[in-house]
C-alpha cells in the first residue's frame, strides 16, 4: 500500500515539476511570434529592451538622436520580437538602442521595403523556419513608424 502511495506522490510531482516548468518558460518568454514564415522567441525580449531610453538613427552617415519617449515606444514595440527570416534588399541604415550608455540593440534598415534585422539566432534569441534556413531575424516596420524616423533628417 504504501509503494502505490509512493508511486502515485512521483508522478504528481513529475507533473507539477512540468507545470512550474511550463509557466516560468512562458514567464521568461515573454516575447514570442508565430507567422507563416518562422517562430520567433526572444527569451528576455522585454526585459531587455524595458529600459530604453535613447537611439540613435543613422542614414547616409548622418546620425539623428531620438529620445521621445512616445516614437522609442513605438520603435521598441515594432522591433522587439522578429516575425520573418527574410529581407528584401541591403541594409543601408542603422537603428541603435541605448539604455544609459550600455548599447541595447544595433539593428539595420533596410529602406526599400522598411525590413529591419533586429537580431541573429542565439542563446536568447530563437529563430525556427520550416521554409529556408535562418541567418538573422526581420521584422517589418510600419511606413507611419519609418515616416517619422526619416523626418528627423528634414
Amino acid at each position: 500500500m504504501k509503494h502505490k502511495i509512493d508511486k502515485e506522490m512521483k508522478i504528481e510531482l513529475i507533473l507539477l515539476g512540468c507545470l512550474v516548468a511550463i509557466i516560468l518558460f512562458f514567464v521568461i518568454c515573454s516575447s514570442m511570434k508565430v507567422t507563416n514564415e518562422c517562430v520567433s522567441i526572444s527569451l528576455f525580449g522585454k526585459w531587455e529592451l524595458k529600459n530604453v531610453d535613447c537611439a540613435v538613427i543613422t542614414i547616409d552617415g548622418e546620425k539623428v538622436t531620438v529620445t521621445d519617449e512616445n516614437l522609442l515606444d513605438e520603435l521598441v514595440s515594432e522591433t522587439r520580437v522578429a516575425d520573418r527570416v527574410s529581407a528584401c534588399g541591403e541594409s543601408s541604415r542603422q537603428i541603435d538602442l541605448y539604455s544609459g550608455d550600455k548599447l541595447v540593440r544595433s539593428m539595420e534598415w533596410d529602406a526599400c521595403c522598411n525590413t529591419v534585422k533586429v537580431y541573429e539566432p542565439g542563446l536568447t534569441h530563437w529563430l525556427i523556419s520550416f521554409k529556408q534556413s535562418v541567418n538573422a531575424g526581420y521584422v517589418q516596420i510600419s511606413n507611419e513608424l519609418a515616416s517619422q524616423l526619416e523626418a528627423l533628417f528634414n
